[in-house]
Formats: C-alpha cells, sequence, structure tokens
C-alpha cells in the first residue's frame, strides 16, 4: 500500500484549502474569467432549479481551469471522506467508484492500494475524461473510468466492493419517511410507502442496478445524504430489504467547508449475504439532553443568566433535543396549541406556553423530525406570542 498523503494528492489536482468563503471567493474572481463566471452561475441555477438537471454543472466543473477553483469548495469533505473510506476498502480487490466524478477520490484510492483494481463510473462524459488524464498522467493501471448514468445503464463488470459518495440519494429536498406523528421518531413499516419513496427519490432503481455488479457475499461503502433521521430510515429499509446489513456502526462525519463544520453521511459499511443477516440497523437516536445544556438552563432557571444584548432568545435550539427540552420543562403550563394535519397525514404543532414560573416558550414539531424552541423571559414574552400567531395564520 503507497502511502500518499490526501493532502499532497489533492495539491497534486490544485485543490487549496480556504479558512473562509470571503478568501475563496477572492481567489474565484482572481482564477476565471467573467464569461466563466457567467457560465457557472447559470449552470448553477439550473441546477437549483431541478435536482436531475445537473449534467451541464459537472461538465463545466471538468473544465481544466474551473476544476480546481470548483471543487477547492470540498477540500474539508475529500480530506476527510477519503482517509475514512480507505479504511474501509481492507481486502478489496475489485473495487467500483459510482459517482466518481472527475476521480479525485478514486485515483488516491488507486494510489493507496495499487494491488487493487478500480474502475469509476459517473454520468458526466467530461468528468470521466479528465478522470482518465489524470490517470494516465500519473501512470495509474489499476484505475480506469467508464461513462455510466445509473440506472439507465449497465455497470461493467462485477466487484467484490462498492464505493457509492452522495451518488444513490440525490434527492436533497426529500424529507424521507415521516414519523407516525409530531410526539414521537418511530415509523410505521409501510411496504408501499416504502416502495412509491424509493421510486420518488431513484433510491430504489439506482441501488437494484449496483447490487447486479456486486458478488455476494459482498460489501458495499456508502457515504449518502442522510443526516436526516427520515432519510436515513427510508435509505437503511431500503438497503434492509436487499439484505444489506451494516458490519459496523454507521459514522457521521464531520468537516470544514470554508470555515463552516459540516455534519454529513452517515458513513457505511454493509455487507450483502446471508451470512450477516443477523446484524440490523438502528432507527432511533440519543434522547437524552447534553450536560451543557442541562447546565445552561439551570442558569436560566435561576436567573444566573441576563438577557442577551442583542436581544436574541435566552435560549433556543433547533435539532432534536429540543424535544427533550420542551419535555422536562419545569412546571410547564401550556397556553395556546394548534396541531395541523394535511391530506397526507402529516403533522405539525406549535405551542405557545409559560414554565419555571417566569418564562415563556415556543415549541415547534412536524412528523419529518423537526424541532425548535425558544425561551424567553416574562418582559418579552409578547414577541413569542406574535411568533406563534404569525406561524398558525392568524397575522
Amino acid at each position: 500500500m503507497a502511502n500518499l498523503d490526501i493532502a499532497r494528492h489533492l495539491a497534486e489536482w490544485g485543490l487549496r484549502r480556504f479558512p473562509d468563503e470571503d478568501s475563496y471567493y477572492a481567489w474565484q474572481r482572481e482564477s476565471l474569467t467573467g464569461e466563466q463566471l457567467r457560465l457557472l452561475q447559470h449552470a448553477v441555477q439550473i441546477r437549483r432549479e431541478a435536482e436531475d438537471a445537473d449534467q451541464a454543472f459537472y461538465d463545466l466543473a471538468a473544465s481544466p481551469d474551473v476544476l480546481p477553483v470548483l471543487y477547492s469548495q470540498r477540500y474539508g469533505y475529500y480530506n476527510v471522506l477519503g482517509p475514512a473510506i480507505a479504511d474501509a476498502l481492507a481486502g478489496a480487490q475489485y473495487v467500483l467508484d459510482v459517482g466518481c466524478g472527475v476521480g479525485i477520490l478514486t485515483t488516491w484510492y488507486a494510489t493507496r492500494f495499487p494491488d487493487v483494481t478500480f474502475v469509476g463510473v459517473d454520468r458526466s462524459l467530461k468528468s470521466i475524461e479528465m478522470a482518465r488524464q489524470f490517470a494516465q498522467c500519473h501512470q495509474l493501471e489499476n484505475a480506469s473510468f467508464h461513462h455510466c448514468e445509473i440506472p439507465q445503464h449497465d455497470i461493467p463488470g462485477t466487484f467484490d466492493t462498492i464505493v457509492a459518495t452522495q451518488a444513490l440519494f440525490q434527492s436533497e429536498s426529500d424529507p424521507g419517511l415521516p414519523s407516525r406523528n409530531w410526539t414521537t421518531r418511530e415509523r410505521d413499516r409501510d411496504a408501499r410507502q416504502q416502495q412509491d419513496l424509493e421510486e420518488r427519490t431513484g433510491l430504489g432503481p439506482r441501488l437494484d442496478r449496483l447490487l447486479k455488479a456486486l458478488v455476494c457475499p459482498g460489501r458495499i461503502v456508502l457515504f449518502e445524504k442522510a443526516v436526516h433521521l427520515g432519510r436515513r430510515v427510508l435509505f437503511q429499509r431500503a438497503l434492509e430489504a436487499r439484505s444489506c446489513v451494516p458490519v459496523a456502526e454507521p459514522q457521521l462525519l464531520t468537516y470544514s467547508e470554508l470555515g463552516e463544520a459540516i455534519e454529513d453521511g452517515p458513513l457505511y459499511v454493509v455487507q450483502r449475504g446471508p451470512a450477516s443477516l443477523a446484524a440490523a440497523f438502528r432507527e432511533d437516536v440519543p434522547q437524552d439532553m447534553e450536560e451543557p445544556i442541562k447546565t445552561r438552563l439551570t442558569r436560566i432557571w435561576s436567573k444566573q443568566e441576563s438577557s442577551p444584548p442583542d436581544e436574541s432568545p435566552l435560549y433556543e435550539n433547533h435539532s432534536l433535543v429540543a424535544q427533550e427540552v420542551w419535555r422536562k420543562l419545569p412546571d410547564r403550563v401550556v397556553l395556546r396549541e394548534q396541531t395541523d394535519e394535511e391530506a397526507d397525514g402529516r403533522q405539525r404543532h406549535i405551542e405557545y406556553g409559560r414554565c419555571a414560573g417566569e418564562f415563556f416558550y415556543l415549541y415547534w414539531a412536524n412528523t419529518f423530525d423537526q424541532r425548535q424552541i425558544v425561551i424567553m423571559e416574562q418582559e418579552r414574552s409578547a414577541l413569542l406570542e406574535s411568533y406563534y400567531s404569525e406561524a398558525i395564520g392568524e397575522r
């Protein structure tokens, strides 16, 4: 196994690390012409309007002048994900990299594991051409690249290991499987609903095509956009239904993207085959409040924490932990509440009330695991009641 540092490899592709957006975009303006920036902005706009209309974007991103500038935005992503996936490739002989793009990570794997055969596939022909050029220039005889759009095209060959990074579950705006109601994170086992969502997001057809190219037993390393619990459960149940079960606990990865901390994934390593059917995915999430949150709330209730000078709330939380904060509010008195239910059964609950004697809160929850709680002192309680009225459509 060759020892090539990931930072050195990214530098060979021309990628740079930037601490913040300002320094990056200053470099982008210096590096690209006005016409290139105009074309790039147009491609980004088309991509935003339709998630499956990103061919022009990736083709433009593969051009030699644009590639290092654009992909430098994802320096932290490559820097963290590359080594994490490489650790999961031990023992592999024939590896398929799905959605390889221009081959930034595929060529690194090929360098790290010179005795392993790597095949990269992507739907952008220009990206594949760039990957081939890099592999040829660096004499990577164990790496080849092919134009292939999944699930429309057959995959060339069979493999004992498949890597797929943000290539199967691309409908980023789709929240996945809803919970039974706004008070729980549990999901019903509804085969028809699961199938409909797999078809809607394209997840099912892509997985089915991939598995035809995987020997049994075989291993799949997956890193998709499934941080949201509804998406995660949908994804995991799709894997389970196809006899793919975890061989390690899925891990969320955190990396820096232009100075912003991004939590992504999880990273899944799954095995397909009857020998591993005893394992199962977890669908729960930790529910206990973290100690710093408990300490902060205790300081609020005891009035050790004064109002922020910038008029922000005493306390605000937009994560799943907000539900546990709401449940454990001392002396909670509901003043106003409303629960809406749409035709498809989705629910939204919003609640305004008093707690701990002299404090007021606003709590918001729905069946897609979105939770929010805001706490203010009595002097500013009118703001929360106003937010409540706006949310239920009274204003």
